[in-house]
Parts: structure tokens; sequence; C-alpha cells
């Protein structure tokens, strides 16, 4: 199985670079907005992402577009729908290279449905987006190089003050070489040191779930971002 599917990326690359497709860069993707009908006849209204820019290719079938690169080869077998997305306003990071607040964007786990490819029919494209907050105006989709695109481990009451304007206190952490934990004080109790203090605290004896847990009791929301290399 890992003999195939090893075939099978390098197939895919192959005929991306032999055929000089427009296609982004490892990390930036595209949100569309759509109308998704599945095999039972119920429509999820929502948002995806994905890699193509030839949107015609959507209009004229959104099941084949989501599915499938640009040279016809079938790349997933399941896409990820967003039925609600928030921006966590209470929390912008300054990117110095673009000159904009840029934010995280978030949805409760509740509002995400993972469709699988044989569970849907099709469906209209009604809009594409960036995949970020802040980028660059030559390239308007281009995404900051990150995942998850959108989080789902904040639960409702979370994301409801973080998208709130007013700046929240918060830390951030290197996790690993690649990772990164975010902490912000959701009732304005701690402030940015006193977070710094309370994780180096809390975090010597405890995995990440555990730690998560720990802050959530004190009011502190807490996530992580993976960022490529």
């Amino acid at each position: 199985m890992k003999i195939k599917s090893l075939i099978k990326t390098a197939v895919l690359f192959t005929v991306i670079v032999l055929f000089g497709m427009k296609s982004l860069d490892g990390g930036d993707c595209v949100r569309i907005y759509g109308e998704f009908k599945l095999s039972d006849g119920e429509i999820v209204k929502g948002y995806a992402h994905t890699d193509r820019l030839d949107f015609e290719s959507a209009e004229n079938d959104l099941k084949r577009f989501l599915h499938y690169s640009y040279r016809d080869v079938k790349a997933i077998d399941s896409i990820t729908i967003f039925e609600r997305i928030d921006t966590l306003s209470a929390i912008g990071i300054k990117d110095y290279r673009q000159h904009c607040d840029f934010f995280f964007l978030a949805s409760p786990i509740e509002k995400v449905r993972v469709i699988g490819y044989d569970d849907w029919e099709g469906g209209k494209l009604k809009n594409e987006y960036p995949c970020e907050t802040c980028n660059q105006k030559e390239y308007l989709y281009a995404s900051g190089g990150y995942s998850p695109a959108i989080i789902t481990e904040l639960d409702k009451y979370e994301i409801e003050i973080l998208k709130q304007a007013a700046r929240l206190n918060s830390f951030k952490t290197n996790y690993g070489e690649l990772t990164t934990i975010h902490m912000v004080s959701l009732t304005g109790e701690y402030s940015q040191e006193s977070l710094e203090k309370l994780y180096k605290e809390i975090s010597i004896n405890l995995d990440y779930p555990k730690l998560k847990m720990k802050l959530k009791e004190l009011g502190i929301a807490t996530f992580r971002i993976h960022w490529q290399a």
C-alpha cells in the first residue's frame, strides 16, 4: 500500500512538472464556498480548500475539481467542508513582510463535515477566497505555509470570545521544531508574562492534551499551529 501511494505521488509530481501546469507552492491554497449535494439528497453549504486555480473547471464539475489534480489524476478520496469559519481577531500577529495584521481562522468541530467521494454527487461553486487574512496583493490566493488552515480544537465559547475585535493577552512558545503553542487569556486575568510563567510551571510533566485541559480550567484557550520548513 505504501509503495502504491509513493508511486501515485511521484507520478502526480512528475505530471505537474512536465506539463508546467499553474500550481501553488506547498502549503498554499484557495478557499472556495459552495453548495455540496450529497448522494442522499442533502445539500451542505460551506467552505472547502483546494490548490487549484482553474475555477472554470469547478463550475463545470465541482466534484472532479476537488478530488482530481490538473491532469485528471485522482488525488484524494474525501473533502472537508467547514459550514462556519470565524476570524480570531482578538490575537492578531503583525506580519512585517506584508505590513498587515495576520489572524488565525477557526471553526467549531460540530460545523466540520468530512465527505467521502462516493457520498456526494457534486455541487455548485459560489465564490473563492484566499486561505488566510493577510495576503500579498500580487498573489491573492497565497496562504501562510501553516496548518491547520482552519483551527478546529477550540470550542464555540472560546471562538466567540476570540473573534471579538478587542485584543486579548496571549503567549506563544515553540513546541518542537516546527510547532507553536498559543495561549490566550479569555478573561483578562493573565498578562503575557504570567501566561509564560504559568506555561513553564505546568508544562513540565504534562503532554499537550492534559496541558490544554488544565489551561482550559483556568480560562485560557490553547491551540497548536504547525509551520512549514
